[in-house]
């Protein structure tokens, strides 16, 4: 997990970055042919690079929300009452 806080002045306020290098999800069933069902394929033609991450989820959040510390549903009922608003 990597956590970035950014100056008044950018398009975001702070960003969190998850990252996992390598993952498997196995089936353990007894009568199951599969027994990998997600992992890093690697052969002798193509080999696992050394920094590449399997998953890797970015958020970004922007200084208005930050600030105010709206949250996502805070956020549409604000545009929802504007445009009403200007009916």
């Amino acid at each position: 997990m990597q956590y970035e806080l950014y100056p008044e002045n950018t398009e975001q306020a702070l960003r969190q970055i998850f990252i996992v290098n390598e993952v498997e999800v196995r089936d353990r069933l007894a009568l199951s042919r599969i027994n990998k069902f997600l992992y890093q394929y690697t052969s002798e033609s193509l080999p696992r690079q050394t920094h590449a991450n399997m998953v890797s989820l970015y958020m970004g959040i922007s200084p208005e929300t930050y600030a105010t510390g709206l949250t996502s549903q805070n956020v549409k009922e604000n545009k929802m009452a504007g445009a009403l608003s200007s009916l």
